[in-house]
């Protein structure tokens, strides 16, 4: 595979790839357009382009996706990769009636340490000043919308309200556009086996909720699994928790 005819169509995918860059030498740094990137956080670009070993390879630091170059550029842009095709063909056939072999690469994943340290937060900061289930009232109507839903009041500590979703939106940063409705809010950490908060979850409570927006989703941590009670599943029995 020629590598100059490589170094020629990464230039001209760049018009496609968003935030494009040439780190140093042969690194170019780019949003991946696979998985998208961040969707919070447009600054980041954990896409890459690189030379080893004599072949230019693609590698997403978020989604993980890994190609040669080759495979890469037919994703982006197939129209492109026609050309790119054609031109291998003509510089290495020497005459004969053969196409360029696309290869795949095989990356292996590191095992999982299967009894991993866990944390836990019994306060955590971002949800300081809200309160929790527990502290509220015995007549307090999201803690008797909370009773009617059967929830274990083992876990009335680690849930919480609010009046305005958007409150806890302008804690969590990066949701200045987002509409929020009015109505108060039950709130559900999703929180890491580190005791880290990587999601929250507010669920509506009132009449004529409409069913559209009767959760709402906000992302902590974009590299984080949305799993909720990840921090129960070491060390501890897990409650399910239906609202």
């Amino acid at each position: 595979m020629s590598s100059w005819i490589d170094y020629k169509y990464i230039q001209l995918v760049s018009s496609y790839l968003i935030l494009f860059k040439q780190n140093r030498g042969s690194v170019w740094n780019f949003r991946c357009p696979l998985c998208g990137d961040s969707a919070r956080d447009r600054t980041k670009a954990r896409g890459y382009i690189f030379e080893h070993k004599g072949d230019y390879k693609f590698k997403c630091h978020k989604c993980g996706a890994a190609h040669y170059f080759s495979t890469f550029l037919k994703m982006v842009s197939p129209d492109l990769y026609k050309e790119y095709r054609t031109e291998v063909f003509l510089e290495n056939s020497g005459g004969k009636t053969r196409a360029p072999v696309e290869h795949k690469l095989q990356f292996k994943r590191r095992a999982r340490n299967k009894t991993p340290k866990v944390e836990t937060t019994t306060a955590p900061s971002l949800l300081d000043g809200f309160q929790t289930i527990d502290s509220l009232d015995p007549k307090h109507y999201m803690r008797a919308y909370v009773e009617s839903r059967k929830i274990p009041v083992s876990t009335y500590k680690s849930l919480y309200w609010t009046k305005d979703m958007r409150t806890i939106a302008d804690a969590v940063g990066g949701y200045s556009d987002t509409h929020f409705d009015k109505f108060p809010r039950l709130l559900l950490p999703f929180i890491d086996q580190t005791g880290k908060i990587t999601h929250i979850q507010g669920r509506a409570v009132g009449d004529n909720v409409p069913k559209k927006s009767r959760y709402y989703t906000l992302t902590v941590d974009d590299d984080a699994p949305k799993v909720f009670g990840m921090d129960k599943t070491v060390g501890a029995s897990s409650s399910t928790v239906s609202v």
